[in-house]
């Protein structure tokens, strides 16, 4: 009983220490990969000027040529951004934490200089209105180029996305009248069919009412889509799902 514990403890000991050796390899290798991370981190703040970045702000570097008021007079291009996902930037003059802050759209100049420009191909027009992968791929391309241009490009999309989205309110919003205008003239002819108008006859020169009547040029007709009167002899025909005073 006492040799199996003894080699218990051996085998137990044995993988501690080969788990120790694994632990410091992976230290030093860490280690080895944190190295020249540090030199890259000292490269971009000797590049910055030694100065403190603003939090979530980066350095500018010319990427947007946006000119903010300075506070010795004057206007200066921004030194510091952070980009929104609205096409717009917040530009800061300097890195002192009481320097204003400027909200910058992104636009860009139309160039005809060169010469001709051509008109959009469709393929590209297609990147622009696609969703998905297409869109991510195009975006992600231009975010590569230019943060002016990748502004442009994600504003048309967000437009378009709007101007879609207008058009199907839109559309539901023509079938829900023309879907009104099928009842309310199946109401109506019912009603006709009733004789409504001579039950109620004595309604008609009531004074107390006259004043309270719908004036008979306001009067709306509606008409299904199916039935429009007037076509034929007795008047010109009128469109599908006219409405007439």
């Amino acid at each position: 009983m006492a040799y199996g514990l003894a080699a218990t403890v051996e085998r137990r000991t044995t993988i501690a220490a080969q788990q120790l050796t694994a632990a410091r390899t992976r230290i030093n290798h860490l280690a080895g990969a944190l190295e020249p991370r540090d030199e890259e981190i000292r490269h971009l703040r000797a590049r910055a000027g030694h100065v403190n970045m603003p939090h979530d702000f980066e350095l500018n570097n010319g990427r947007v040529d946006a000119q903010i008021p300075s506070q010795q007079g004057g206007n200066v291009l921004a030194k510091w951004i952070k980009v929104l996902g609205s096409g717009e930037v917040i530009a800061r003059a300097g890195e002192d934490p009481d320097k204003p802050e400027y909200m910058v759209p992104l636009h860009l100049a139309t160039d005809y200089s060169p010469g001709d420009v051509n008109t959009m191909p469709y393929w590209c027009e297609e990147l622009l209105q696609s969703n998905g992968a297409a869109f991510f791929a195009l975006a992600m391309a231009v975010r590569a180029m230019d943060l002016t241009t990748s502004a442009e490009v994600k504003r048309y999309h967000r437009h378009h996305e709007r101007r879609a989205q207008l058009e199907a309110d839109r559309r539901a919003i023509i079938a829900e009248i023309e879907r009104e205008d099928e009842e309310l003239t199946s109401i109506r002819h019912r009603l006709e069919g009733w004789r409504l108008y001579e039950r109620v006859g004595h309604l008609q020169y009531r004074r107390d009412l006259i004043r309270e009547r719908t004036p008979f040029h306001a009067l709306r007709r509606y008409y299904p889509r199916q039935a429009c009167p007037g076509a034929g002899p007795g008047g010109p025909a009128r469109g599908r799902g006219d409405v007439t005073a």
